[in-house]
């Protein structure tokens, strides 16, 4: 899983609270390298983006009430998820960008 620098500690702590309600196995099948995690403060958002329709809709109908347990209990109250696809997200591994759940 990657996630954007400004705010990679929210979603590493999103990813570990993922992680442990999923665990690490289905975390890493699906998350891993599928996933990049974006947290925007000011609209209180966390942004999935995915390669492929498939894996937004396999996140969205498996992960989404864990995602958003994890999201809200991290940023303290309501907050949005949204699950997109964003192809150019997975053409180029940024190292900079790499965040280990556990």
């Amino acid at each position: 899983m990657r996630t954007a620098d400004s705010n990679s500690g929210v979603c590493a702590r999103i990813a570990r609270r993922v992680e442990a309600s999923v665990g690490a196995r289905r975390f890493s099948m699906w998350f891993d390298r599928s996933a990049r995690f974006d947290y925007f403060d000011h609209q209180r958002r966390l942004e999935v983006r995915v390669p492929n329709q498939f894996v937004a809709d396999w996140i969205g109908r498996n992960f989404q009430k864990e995602l958003l347990d994890a999201l809200q209990t991290e940023v303290g109250g309501e907050a949005d998820l949204t699950v997109q696809i964003d192809t150019g997200a997975f053409d180029a591994a940024d190292p900079c960008a790499t965040i280990a759940p556990s």
